[in-house]
This record gives structure tokens, C-alpha cells and sequence, in this order.
């Protein structure tokens, strides 16, 4: 699903010459954050990067094979809001931002 993902998506940015796939990272992605007293786990399936014109795009991506529940899947959501709100992706990644895409 994740290769399949990266096919399309560099298909799709081939031949658009103001964008382009930079980076793809799929390994040494994971960190945690502490929730209510509760370690939440951060891995993310994918970390990829589009520059577009001047500016750099950063974006997490999220592959569900149909197996997570809507409790477990927000609780995921969750543990991303809150290392946001850490500045957890600065402090990982150096970007000042971040996305999210979720395939399923």
C-alpha cells in the first residue's frame, strides 16, 4: 500500500515542473509523547517531502489496511495532536509544519 502510494505519487508529480518529490523517508520515524500520564507511541508509515515553487511541503503519511478501529485510529490522531502541540516535528525534523495524509 505505502510503495503503491509513492508510485502514484511520483506519477503524478513526473512531469509538473514547478514540484517534486525531495525526499521519502520510511525508516527511523518513531518517537512517543506523554498523554494524561500515558505514553503514546508516533509512527508514522511515511515522511515525505514535495517542493513546490519555493516553498517545501512536509507530510506524514498514515496507511490503514482496514484493520484499525475508530477508537484506536483516534487515539493515534490524538498522540499526533498532542506532539504537535510539543513541537515534536521541530524537534525530530526541523519543519515547522506538517500534514497528514491517511490512505486506506
Amino acid at each position: 500500500m505505502i510503495s503503491n502510494f509513492r508510485v502514484i505519487l511520483t506519477l503524478a508529480l513526473k512531469n509538473k515542473t514547478e514540484s517534486k518529490l525531495v525526499n521519502w523517508q520510511e525508516d527511523n520515524l518513531t518517537d512517543s509523547v506523554y498523554s494524561e500520564g500515558e505514553r503514546l507511541p508516533i509512527a508514522p508509515d511515511g515522511f515525505f517531502t514535495i517542493e513546490d515553487k519555493d516553498d517545501l511541503l512536509h507530510f506524514f503519511l498514515e496507511a490503514d489496511r482496514s484493520t484499525m478501529e475508530g477508537k484506536r485510529f483516534l487515539s493515534k490522531m490524538q498522540a499526533y495532536w498532542q506532539w504537535w502541540l510539543e513541537e515534536g516535528h521541530k524537534k525530530k525534523f526541523n519543519i515547522s509544519y506538517i500534514q497528514y495524509p491517511v490512505i486506506c
